[in-house]
């Protein structure tokens, strides 16, 4: 049995922050593997969809990932039609992967919507939660049943702050600003060839 972390995101584009919480939780955890699950739509930004088509940032997902051991990349919810739920890929995984464990990575800022996920409560039957903790501080304002609560605070896992804004980082590219602090030298790359995001 291998311990997988499934980290789900737009990734409009993937970062150093990205990265950088996907490998604590690698390590901190425990994980075997990290796979990365980009969206195709997302439910919760119906009206603000990825400013680039699939294809390029599955592309920029693969430069990113390729020299990091242990990530992979999952093409599930990029095939999918209309909206992207993560107990659909969760139903999926375990059926085609049941000798494994899976684990939900998920960013400190996306814990106080998690409720208002699609089935919430299945999701962590079927994964156990990872929450990046920037300011170590155990947060109060949970709402929802107590069994997401507990999910959640088990979860909890401290990491160091790489504070990186992908809306903020769309518009440095389109200003032509340096990003190369902040996005994989490939990836940058990538992003001048084909002029995404100018």
């Amino acid at each position: 049995m291998k311990k997988i972390g499934l980290f789900g995101g737009s990734f409009d584009p993937i970062h150093f922050g990205h990265l950088n919480l996907a490998l604590e939780m690698l390590e901190k955890r425990g994980l075997d593997e990290v796979w990365f699950c980009p969206v195709n739509i997302s439910p919760f930004k119906m009206h603000n969809q990825p400013h680039i088509e699939a294809s390029h940032r599955l592309k920029m997902l693969a430069l990113a990932l390729d020299d990091i051991p242990s990530f992979h990349f999952l093409e599930n919810e990029m095939k999918r039609e209309g909206p992207s739920y993560t107990v659909e890929t969760l139903r999926e995984l375990h059926n085609q992967y049941p000798q494994h464990e899976f684990f939900l990575i998920l960013g400190d800022d996306a814990v106080s919507h998690f409720f208002n996920w699609h089935q919430p409560e299945e999701i962590t039957s079927l994964a156990k939660l990872l929450v990046g903790q920037r300011d170590f501080q155990k947060p109060n304002n949970f709402k929802g049943s107590t069994g997401i609560q507990k999910a959640i605070e088990e979860g909890l896992t401290p990491t160091r702050v790489m504070d990186i804004s992908s809306t903020d980082l769309r518009q440095r590219l389109e200003n032509k600003l340096y990003c190369r602090h902040l996005i994989p030298a490939k990836v940058m790359d990538y992003i001048s060839k084909n002029d995404l995001y100018s």
